[in-house]
């Protein structure tokens, strides 16, 4: 049996949904089958720690993506990958320009992180010709939902059977684990008994996320019930959004604890989670809320949460935007009991979908697809 050798790129193993990711598919993929090395345009990042221990990583020591291409290309005809694998539009633009350079015929794969369509309005005009040119050249895309597929199809002009649906992995056993340790902070289930209800919800603090909205829905709530929100991330929004629960006077009952490895600690001894973004990838945040045991409610933004969550069985769906709509799914669940033991037990029923070991198997068979010039 032939062992393949496949170079992942990465730009930093800092935070963010596309790095837990590919450190989770470094993980568990399959040591026998393919040999692995790990790029990184730079090795500075909060998920360092958790790269697995067998996997050595090249530091290219570069800020952005246009100053690792020489170093990169470098390193390609060094090592002669099978397969090239990337995520990231920065890093994907990088990754092509490398391999022309590089002369290399290598396999490449990309994988899509994000909702094309509303992620290049925030972004440099040039952005689109560069992720046009890249997804161009890429032998395989990989979509995470569904929705994004069809907007890749219809963004780049890609052909449908260029682009693989996979869904992001969920390490489930590692997510229990570390839901069961200890929370120092006055305001968990653990220190005494509450007589408030505990919101959770994290991200970056970006305009992604639509924080505001959250902030503005928490204010109806904390109006009608007793209830305290905390907000894991950390990001440029943060003193916006702090002014923001100032001058909604809510400020005493919202805390922001910036970026934390564990979160799930958090958000299992939260009586909710709630995700209010204007767009999304796939969004890892729900699913990991899920494996925690914690009921959801997300707005129903393009892409994702409708392909998570069946709306009233496993979470509950909101228009996105609306704060008034957001705040009274809130209340729903915060105030009835059965409904929130009904989400959360569908939610941990329906998370076991995106176990890391059966997306993991996902992943294997397209690369082998693309080695071997095989249709999956």
């Amino acid at each position: 049996m032939k062992r393949y050798r496949i170079l992942f790129i990465l730009d930093s193993p800092g935070e963010g949904g596309a790095q837990r990711v590919i450190i989770n598919i470094l993980k568990y993929i399959n040591r026998e089958r393919f040999e692995i090395e790990l790029a990184l345009f730079n090795s500075e990042g909060e998920y360092k720690s958790t790269i697995p221990e067998d996997i050595s990583y090249h530091d290219l020591k570069a800020k952005r993506g246009r100053y690792a291409i020489l170093s990169l290309a470098h390193l390609i005809r060094k090592i002669r990958p099978n397969l090239i694998f990337s995520t990231l539009i920065k890093v994907d633009e990088a990754v092509n320009f490398a391999v022309k350079l590089a002369g290399d015929s290598t396999k490449i794969v990309l994988r899509s992180s994000n909702f094309l369509s509303k992620k290049l309005k925030v972004e440099p005009f040039y952005t689109a010709l560069l992720c046009r040119w890249s997804y161009k050249h890429g032998d395989r895309i990989i979509a995470t939902t569904r929705e994004m597929r069809d907007d890749l199809h219809c963004k780049l002009n890609l052909p449908l059977g260029k682009i693989k649906v996979i869904p992001n992995p969920i390490d489930l056993e590692m997510i229990r684990n570390l839901s069961k340790e200890p929370v120092r902070n006055s305001w968990s289930k653990e220190n005494s008994i509450r007589n408030y209800k505990l919101i959770i919800t994290m991200g970056r603090l970006t305009e992604q996320k639509g924080f505001p909205y959250l902030l503005k829905a928490f204010k109806e709530v904390r109006d009608k019930l007793q209830a305290r929100l905390v907000i894991l991330g950390q990001g440029k929004r943060k003193s916006d959004l702090e002014s923001l629960s100032e001058n909604l006077e809510i400020d005493k009952e919202v805390k922001f604890l910036g970026f934390q490895i564990n979160p799930y600690k958090y958000i299992a001894n939260s009586d909710l989670f709630v995700m209010s973004s204007l767009w999304e990838g796939f969004p890892n945040a729900i699913i990991e809320a899920m494996g925690c045991g914690t009921p959801v409610v997300s707005t129903d933004c393009p892409s994702g949460p409708k392909e998570i969550i069946a709306n009233g069985k496993s979470g509950l769906l909101v228009p996105p935007k609306d704060y008034q709509a957001l705040a009274s799914g809130i209340l729903q669940v915060l105030t009835n009991k059965k409904l929130a033991g009904k989400l959360a037990k569908s939610g941990l029923e329906r998370v076991k979908d995106f176990e890391v070991k059966r997306i993991i198997k996902k992943y294997e068979q397209l690369f082998l697809s693309v080695l071997e010039n095989n249709v999956v």
